[in-house]
């Protein structure tokens, strides 16, 4: 039991005490104003200040209560939002990671595949512009190449003689 209930069941109980030791004194044919005032200064003030004081007390009690629990219930929820945004945030580091690497990794395959693209169109016969020699074309072995999409325009990296969906729209991509 709170505070509040125990100074409320004393200021009662000090008025009811008042009134069981004054109502024998005013029953008696005597000036009843002085023990009106009397009683009221020792009995019904103290007793009743008691009681609003308790009341008072567990009026706030009761707010606090609730306050609390309204806060822990924000708090929790805080918390569990404040995790799922570090979770993404993890999430999301790990995607720019592992997309920095592959575009790190693209790129460099794509460069080797435009040096090797330069090299062959050098290596080109002038007298024919279409094609190189076979012995040309055998002595370069085939290297990935990008190939964009035909539906979506993306771009992907194909190993030599193989296909592969789009990432994107899955249409089947091949090697050229």
């Amino acid at each position: 039991m709170t505070a509040g209930f125990w100074l409320k069941a004393i200021g009662a109980f000090w008025i009811v005490l008042g009134v069981i030791l004054c109502l024998p004194s005013l029953l008696e044919k005597g000036d009843w104003f002085e023990l009106a005032i009397v009683w009221s200064v020792l009995f019904y003030f103290p007793g009743w200040s008691l009681f609003h004081i308790g009341g008072v007390i567990h009026k706030r009690l009761n707010r606090n209560k609730a306050y609390i629990k309204t806060m822990e219930a924000l708090t929790l929820r805080l918390h569990l939002e404040n995790q799922k945004l570090d979770y993404e945030k993890g999430l999301n580091a790990e995607a720019r990671k592992s997309r920095k690497q592959r575009i790190e990794s693209t790129e460099g395959v794509v460069s080797k595949a435009v040096r090797h693209e330069n090299n062959q169109s050098k290596n080109v016969d002038h007298t024919d512009h279409t094609v190189p020699h076979e012995a040309e074309r055998n002595s370069h072995p085939l290297t990935p190449k990008t190939v964009s999409c035909p539906s979506c325009g993306a771009r992907k990296v194909l190993e030599p003689q193989r296909s592969e969906e789009c990432d994107y729209c899955g249409r089947m991509l091949m090697y050229h």
